[in-house]
């Protein structure tokens, strides 16, 4: 968990091509791989966010209809 949340490790993310969830901590640190950063796509909309009710209406789904897994 330690290194997910390290700089190391939200740089691996970004190196992934995936926008770190702490972004704009390490933009204001210094430690953030600009050339990484650079090589995507910056988002172009807000992250979305889910209701309690969408997010209980998923549940609700995917535990009626995805068989492979168990949601707790």
């Amino acid at each position: 968990m330690e290194y997910i949340y390290s700089d190391a490790g939200q740089n691996a993310w970004l190196k992934g091509f995936a926008l770190p969830v702490r972004l704009a901590a390490m933009q204001k640190a210094g430690t953030l791989d600009a050339a990484a950063l650079a090589a995507i796509n910056p988002p172009t909309a807000p992250p979305v966010q889910l209701t309690q009710a969408q997010a209980d209406k998923a549940t609700a789904y995917l535990t009626a209809n995805w068989k492979f897994i168990a949601i707790k």
